[in-house]
């Protein structure tokens, strides 16, 4: 999934194997109302993070691929240090 470190996909969203597809409301209705009343509130305050708006916004998926691609090259030195 798109920024697995920076979301808990958990919290606002249900993962159902492609074998359970047909079971699905089963596995929905095993939820509290309580359970869905958190998913909704947290899926409310992610969804904008996962979407690009224009012009970009702080904290946009725009934002946000950019945040994870220099989070990941801080992991790893420079192979080289040259221009081009």
């Amino acid at each position: 999934m798109p920024f697995e470190e920076q979301f808990n996909y958990r919290a606002f969203s249900v993962k159902v194997a492609q074998e359970n597809v047909s079971s699905i409301m089963d596995t929905l209705r095993g939820f509290s109302p309580e359970e869905i009343a958190v998913k909704r509130k947290v899926g409310g305050n992610v969804w904008r993070r996962l979407f690009f708006h224009e012009p970009s916004q702080v904290n946009d998926a725009f934002y946000n691929l950019l945040s994870e691609l220099a989070r990941k090259r801080s992991r790893h030195a420079p192979i080289a240090y040259s221009t081009y």
